[in-house]
C-alpha cells in the first residue's frame, strides 16, 4: 500500500511539473502588481458590427443621412472612411450620420464609427452617378 501511494504521489508531481515546463516564463512568476479589472486582454481583436448599406446616387441624392444605433447616439468617438476619397462621413448633432458623394465617380467606401462605450459599427457606402 505504501508503494501505490509513492507511485501516485509520483505521477501527480510529474504532472504538476510537465504542465509548469508548458507554461509560458511570464507565467510562471506570479505578479505584484494590482489587476483592475481580473482580466487582462493581449492583442485584443476589434469586431465590427454591421450596421446598413448606404446608396449615393449622384447629384440627385449625393447626401443621406441616416439615424445611428441607440449604442452609439451622443457617444461617437471617432468616424473612420476607408475606400474611395469622394466619400464623406459627419455626425450631425450626435445622433445622425451623413454620408456625402463628392464627385460623380462610382466608388465604394466603408465607414468605420467607433462608439466611447467600446462598440463599433461599420456602413457600406456605394456611389453612382445618373446618366
Amino acid at each position: 500500500m505504501n508503494n501505490v501511494k509513492k507511485v501516485i504521489k509520483a505521477s501527480v508531481l510529474g504532472v504538476v511539473a510537465s504542465a509548469m515546463l508548458c507554461m509560458p516564463a511570464g507565467a510562471q512568476t506570479p505578479s505584484r502588481a494590482a489587476l483592475d479589472g481580473g482580466i487582462i486582454l493581449q492583442n485584443p481583436y476589434l469586431l465590427y458590427a454591421y450596421i446598413d448599406d448606404v446608396s449615393l446616387i449622384y447629384p440627385e441624392y449625393r447626401t443621406q443621412v441616416k439615424e445611428l444605433p441607440a449604442t452609439l447616439k451622443n457617444n461617437v468617438q471617432s468616424v473612420k472612411v476607408v475606400g474611395a476619397t469622394n466619400i464623406q462621413a459627419v455626425i450631425v448633432n450626435g445622433t445622425q450620420i451623413q454620408f456625402t458623394s463628392t464627385t460623380s465617380a462610382k466608388a465604394k467606401a466603408t465607414v468605420y464609427v467607433t462608439g466611447g462605450n467600446g462598440f463599433y459599427g461599420y456602413y457600406n457606402v456605394t456611389t453612382e452617378s445618373v446618366k
